[in-house]
């Protein structure tokens, strides 16, 4: 862990956004926010006037400010959320035709917006040989349904799903309706492994060159599982898309649509129609494939990150770092491209001062970075005794006798400028802290609409990402070991918050609602101090959260609390975090001792010793 002291350095690792204007920023960033609520306000009930009336505002903020990308910006992040392709086209257009030199990023983010566009509006030229030998050509599946499935045996919510793609396989497949899988497993022996053992019934591709291969590249898989539903001529993505009309919903009778495989055949007022005739077939045909793709996107809408919110927040989480350790809480991020070196004057896009002293780790949601800090006032409480006057404690630790305001910070990412601050709370922290913490040091998190803020015993805040406080709650204080200092993080999870306190006295694990802060479920754990964050993963139908402690690993069932699993065998004072890996978790200590532990996510009860620890 590591002070701010008074400067925070941002080589901005995840933007290569080029630097803002110098104009007057106030004016800009209060024109922008009244563009875009207007938006917001109108477009649902007029879109096409919406659409003019916000191209020709942006326009004039262009002209306005013309050093500043943050108008077209916003016109990028406006097309993302407008619900008609049309909309969308319409303003990539417009960003298309800027000036590629002055706007590089911005051009070419929405060439690759219209690209994608084209590719879906034209058939499908895809062709391999399968695992199994089956040669699949999607122009000899022309009439059928088809699921183009991105996949892998290391992905938890592919393993999870795989039942029920599998159950509505078996219920449409003889009715014309199949499944191409595209797997991204790590090497070819695993994904032969996976595939004969679940006996995959329909033909499986094994991507050699996993995110970098073509499919990938060509369908802009960025994270799986990822489903594409075609119908010829064109794909449809397997995702409710639009509000209100998931994939698939019927069309008005007697109209084409491109998204069916057909027109409808309406039969006419006190005609008489042969059950046989081939017409009759045709309608039941096409009936039987509307019936098919809404089924599944119905299907869609039950598996995991299948509701548009997740959706949209598992696409976009490859491009950002939303809490501790990053997109997938192991540190790595898999679209970053960082410089190799960098120092005072090299590779540093901006620095600026913070305030108060923290350790946490900044997170980044789209534009805004997040950022946790703790500001002594030196308003002193004359009835606490002084620090020089306590008695000695281990490392030298002492308690504070005056208060702090605890803060949440969200900066620009790509300027480092403040866009708000808050004072989530001032108080007299009841303990002190080890030399090397500090009372900002979980980091906060988000899901990208919410953002979640853990000062320990100080209290939980929850604001909007414009920081309007939404909740707030004290989970009472706790009393650590030698007061060291509390350190760990919230970890956040289809609308679940989890923390995890384990201390000198009563440790327990608590789950709350994220939306309100209400208490789920709250375990009592007995475990002495640890500073680990959990790990959550989707695995053997249900989702773990693994803690890592001195006592015992142990993997709680995040919707009920239950303990599914449970290992003992590391030393004390837990800080690293489990790290998961395929069907692999990986726990460790170093404190006193070494211990590092792999243990499979399929295992039950206390296997403490026994054979079912990998190693």
């Amino acid at each position: 862990m590591k002070r701010y002291g008074v400067v925070l350095i941002l080589a901005c690792l995840f933007s290569g956004a080029e630097l803002f204007g110098t104009e007057p920023a106030a004016s800009l960033e209060v024109r922008l926010k009244a563009v875009g609520k207007t938006f917001r306000a109108s477009y649902k009930t007029k879109p096409d006037k919406t659409i003019t009336e916000l191209l020709t505002s942006v326009e004039a903020l262009g002209q306005a400010f013309p050093k500043s990308e943050q108008p077209w910006r916003l016109l990028a992040n406006t097309a993302g959320f407008a619900s008609e392709t049309t909309h969308k086209k319409r303003l990539f257009k417009k960003l298309v035709a800027l000036d590629a030199k002055q706007f590089p990023k911005i051009t070419r983010e929405a060439k690759e917006e219209l690209a994608w566009f084209e590719f879906l509006e034209r058939p499908i030229d895809l062709r391999f040989t399968a695992a199994d030998g089956r040669e699949v050509d999607l122009a000899k599946l022309r009439g059928n349904v088809v699921l183009i499935y991105f996949c892998a045996s290391w992905c938890p919510p592919c393993v999870h799903e795989y039942p029920k793609l599998k159950s509505v396989y078996d219920q449409f497949h003889k009715q014309g309706f199949e499944i191409v899988g595209i797997s991204l497993d790590r090497s070819r022996a695993s994904f032969d492994r996976y595939t004969q053992r679940k006996k995959i019934p329909w033909p499986q591709h094994y991507e050699d060159n996993g995110w970098e291969g073509e499919l990938m590249k060509r369908f802009r898989v960025r994270y799986i599982p990822r489903l594409f539903l075609l119908i010829h001529p064109a794909p449809v993505p397997a995702r409710p898309h639009r509000p209100g009309r998931p994939p698939g919903h019927p069309p008005t009778p007697g109209r084409k649509s491109p998204r069916t495989p057909g027109q409808v055949i309406q039969q006419k007022p006190n005609a008489r129609v042969n059950s046989h005739s081939p017409e009759m077939k045709i309608k039941k045909m096409t009936l039987n494939k509307i019936t098919t793709l809404a089924t599944l996107g119905l299907i869609a809408a039950t598996l995991p990150l299948g509701q548009a919110r997740a959706d949209q927040f598992e696409e976009a989480k490859p491009n950002n770092w939303h809490h501790w350790r990053g997109p997938d809480a192991n540190g790595v991020s898999t679209t970053a491209k960082p410089p190799v070196q960098w120092s005072p004057t090299n590779n540093i896009q901006w620095k600026i001062p913070i305030e108060g002293n923290g350790s946490s780790t900044p997170i980044i949601w789209d534009n805004k970075l997040f950022l946790l800090t703790v500001l002594n006032t030196g308003e002193v409480d004359p009835t606490l005794p002084r620090p020089e006057d306590q008695p000695k404690r281990m490392f030298g630790i002492t308690h504070p006798n005056s208060s702090y305001e605890f803060i949440v910070l969200c900066l620009d990412r790509h300027t480092g400028k403040v866009l708000w601050r808050q004072t989530a709370t001032k108080l007299i922290p009841h303990e002190g802290a080890h030399r090397d913490n500090n009372f900002a040091s979980a980091s906060p998190t988000t899901d990208g609409e919410r953002l979640y803020c853990w000062f320990g015993s100080a209290g939980l805040f929850c604001y909007d990402l414009d920081g309007n406080k939404l909740w707030e709650r004290n989970l009472g204080k706790i009393k650590m070991g030698a007061s060291l200092g509390e350190g760990c993080s919230p970890v956040i999870h289809e609308g679940k918050l989890v923390i995890v306190r384990d201390h000198s006295r009563q440790s327990s694990i608590e789950v709350l609602n994220a939306k309100n802060g209400k208490s789920l479920w709250k375990v009592d754990r007995h475990e002495d101090n640890a500073w680990a964050t959990p790990a959550i993963v989707a695995h053997s139908g249900k989702t773990q959260v693994i803690t890592t402690a001195s006592g015992k690993v142990r993997s709680y069932d995040l919707n009920s609390g239950k303990v599914i699993w449970k290992c003992a065998g590391l030393t004390g004072n837990a800080i690293p975090c489990p790290v998961v890996e395929g069907n692999t978790v990986y726990c460790m200590t170093g404190y006193k001792g070494y211990s590092l532990m792999a243990i499979p996510l399929n295992a039950k009860g206390d296997i403490t010793g026994s054979d079912k620890i990998l190693w």
